[in-house]
């Protein structure tokens, strides 16, 4: 996706003017050295030891990246063998944006939040990084710490308009990029790809940058190494968002954070796991940066409280008792959307198996009719609506509460898909907070079911008895008669 030619004229007029952030001394000499000569070379060395608060951010990283058992990384000169020159160019360059940029002449843009911001994003890159083999932990910390400067480079070279476009993003639902696009010509995606490229990044680094607040499917090739590292920048973003929002908001951005996960084939357990490091990394970071004074999240007290009722989850790690377990069937054509409702089926304490159409699904809710549905609308072969109506149309399928999954939130489809005898619906982002509370009515419509089975069930019983000892009493009193005759004689 080349820039267009007004993206490439504006970004030469907004450079022209000579007040893009750039690097300074010495961070930019020790960008220079790193690039010409190798990583041990005294030079290099000499360059980073005129900088103290450099040192201490290189060793900072280099640790944080240091495998596993090794001991503590406390010379300089080993932080620099185990980086390399790319990650110490990266670092020098953020170092210095960081230092000359604490505070700026745009009035509307946080300065240290920013960089908060942009710390949290790094971290959760770096760990992503190394927890999905995608690059090396180090370069993925500098690419999720700059991978937003373009909104530091628009706020830097025109204050002003950029105050105005803070303001339009306050009062309408329209994306940054639309906004910035609309007033200034250029976003800021664009722009920092476009720095970032001038800086030696290569292009699979910033082409997934430019891309990744992109919404909807798939940019690069599906599995390609730039859309593994487009869907990371995304996740590492969504972790950055859930630390920086206030604490009644974050539950709302647990869906996308969860799906990204499983786009990566990372389960939430480990996700949950990995957001809490970053956390971790992210407090430790902001105190040696001096940006602390944030009120760091759990995680896994997010993710507990959000999918679990009270009481809290029993100490088996389920979070519904053995009698309130369901058998889920999630049907759905995109895997990751499976896998996600599967894992959080399994994280809630339900049973759980998947069906990738409608027809797979009707054939497997015959032989093995699962207590609740979750379909989405539209798949391949036999969408959710069709899937339903096959269903209530057996006297197996009239029993199974359905959930229908869609992004269409019109109210003639909705009363469409109720018509088809869906039970209720789920609107696509998922958000787990909603997801629980339609999987607790769920449960409890099913739970009436069970009941109500098992009273007809009981009477059934009962009645039977009453035949039986009605059968009894009569046999006992036939008997009786024919005594009773015998001895008249």
């Amino acid at each position: 996706m080349p820039l267009t030619e007004i993206q490439q004229t504006r970004i030469e007029g907004i450079r022209s003017m000579g007040r893009l952030p750039s690097p300074k001394d010495p961070a930019a000499a020790v960008m220079q050295l790193a690039h010409q000569q190798n990583a041990g070379h005294p030079q290099l060395v000499r360059a980073i030891q005129a900088d103290p608060a450099l040192v201490a951010r290189m060793l900072k990283l280099a640790n944080s990246c240091r495998p596993t058992g090794d001991s503590p990384i406390q010379a300089i000169q080993d932080a620099i063998r185990l980086l390399g020159p790319p990650a110490i160019r990266g670092l020098a360059l953020a170092h210095t944006l960081l230092e000359d940029h604490r505070c700026g002449d745009c009035d509307g843009l946080d300065y240290p939040a920013f960089w908060s911001r942009n710390l949290a994003r790094a971290v959760a890159m770096q760990l992503l990084a190394d927890l999905v083999r995608l690059m090396p932990p180090d370069e993925a910390f500098v690419l999720g710490l700059l991978a937003r400067v373009g909104e530091l480079a628009l706020a830097t070279a025109l204050p002003d308009d950029y105050l105005r476009v803070l303001a339009a993003v306050r009062q309408c639902r329209q994306s940054r990029r639309a906004i910035e696009a609309e007033i200034l010509g250029i976003d800021h995606a664009s722009l920092g790809a476009a720095l970032l490229t001038e800086w030696g990044f290569s292009a699979a680094q910033t082409e997934p940058v430019r891309c990744h607040e992109m919404e909807g499917d798939a940019i690069f090739p599906a599995g390609s190494r730039a859309e593994r590292v487009r869907l990371a920048l995304m996740l590492a973003e969504r972790i950055a968002a859930i630390c920086m929002t206030r604490e009644t908001e974050r539950r709302n951005l647990l869906g996308n954070f969860f799906l990204l996960g499983s786009k990566l084939a990372i389960s939430p357990e480990p996700l949950v796991d990995l957001a809490d490091r970053s956390v971790r990394e992210w407090e430790d970071w902001c105190g040696l940066l001096a940006l602390a004074g944030h009120p760091f999240p759990s995680f896994a007290d997010l993710t507990r409280t959000c999918f679990a009722d009270p009481p809290a989850a029993d100490p088996g790690g389920s979070s519904v008792a053995g009698d309130e377990r369901l058998q889920v069937l999630v049907v759905d054509d995109e895997r990751s959307m499976r896998s996600l409702l599967k894992a959080l089926m399994s994280h809630i304490g339900h049973e759980c198996s998947e069906a990738e159409n409608g027809r797979l699904a009707l054939e497997l809710a015959k032989r093995h009719p699962p207590d609740l549905m979750v379909v989405d609308w539209m798949m391949p072969e036999m969408d959710g609506i069709a899937l339903i109506r096959a269903l209530r149309e057996t006297r197996i399928g009239r029993g199974i509460y359905i959930l229908i999954l869609t992004a269409m939130d019109q109210e003639d489809k909705l009363l469409e898909a109720f018509a088809a005898g869906a039970n209720d619906f789920l609107a696509k982002p998922l958000k787990p907070k909603v997801l629980a509370a339609r999987l607790r009515a769920g449960q409890h419509v099913i739970r009436l079911q069970r009941e109500l089975a098992s009273q007809q069930e009981a009477i059934k019983r009962f009645a039977e008895e009453v035949v039986r000892l009605n059968q009894c009493l009569l046999d006992t009193a036939q008997r009786g008669g024919v005594h009773a005759t015998g001895a008249e004689w």
